[in-house]
């Protein structure tokens, strides 16, 4: 008995239906989980656990006195740790991210990537928010990562919020802003907390020294290479203009992009 010849539209059809359903099948499999909500009270409901202590550096600071309520704290934020199955996913991301035998092998996160993946749920950072705002702070946003939460008021609020005390210290003629007591927050939110930024302006401090000087001398024996004796020494092209190369900035530092263009 002879077959009845399949049309090759509906032959083109059905390949595609399966192809589209298989890429489905991956993309469901590579997709990373939706973030989980962690907390799982309501904030204002639980008691106050301390998540930090005093900067080191007050103990030798001039205390100049506790700062006036009205001021305005503006765009302070708790900053939240990544859970412990975020943290672990992340810690194998970045050694795949470096092995060239793997299919993540310089695959890089965008940050909505890396918001999702790693950053709070939607429903942690409402919570949070809606604590806040019942605290009579202004929350301002989030961080990109979804790690942080902004918010600014004033130092009365903040001071009430936290339990802590805001003062004034007078450090080498300058004067920084610090919580003088311990920093706490509602026990719902403790264990995520990794600490509360922007009520601390101490800046940090280089450990290195300002180099001196060096010359190459007969007199001494010392010998020193500038920028054009290396050139010399090892052959560096003429032309070299930089095109290609990488510059690494530590973090924390004032950069001078001028001298980064030249």
């Amino acid at each position: 008995m002879p077959r009845t010849p399949v049309c090759p539209f509906r032959k083109r059809a059905v390949v595609s239906i399966l192809a589209f359903i298989f890429t489905l099948i991956i993309l469901a499999g590579a997709a990373p989980a939706q973030t989980r909500n962690r907390i799982t009270q309501r904030i204002a409901d639980t008691e106050t656990v301390v998540v930090s202590m005093p900067n080191p550096r007050i103990r030798t600071a001039f205390d100049q006195g506790r700062v006036e309520g009205s001021l305005n704290i503006s765009r302070a934020a708790i900053v939240f740790k990544l859970a412990p199955v975020q943290q672990a996913d992340l810690d194998k991301l970045l050694a795949e991210q470096q092995d060239a035998g793997s299919a993540n092998y310089r695959r890089w996160l965008t940050p909505a990537g890396y918001a999702a993946r790693f950053g709070m749920s939607d429903g942690d950072l409402g919570q949070v928010t809606s604590w806040l705002k019942s605290q009579g702070l202004i929350v301002d946003g989030f961080s990109r990562a979804r790690t942080r939460v902004f918010f600014s008021g004033s130092a009365a609020q903040v001071e009430s919020v936290f339990h802590t005390e805001l003062h004034r210290y007078l450090v080498n003629g300058q004067i920084s802003l610090a919580n003088a007591t311990e920093i706490s927050v509602p026990q719902a939110i403790s264990g995520m907390v990794l600490g509360v930024g922007g009520l601390d302006t101490f800046r940090p401090q280089p450990r290195a020294r300002l180099a001196r000087p060096n010359f190459t001398s007969h007199q001494s024996g010392n010998h020193f290479i500038a920028p054009g004796d290396f050139a010399t020494i090892y052959n560096v092209p003429a032309a070299l203009d930089g095109t290609g190369q990488k510059i690494v900035i530590v973090g924390q530092t004032d950069i001078n992009f001028s001298d980064i263009d030249a």
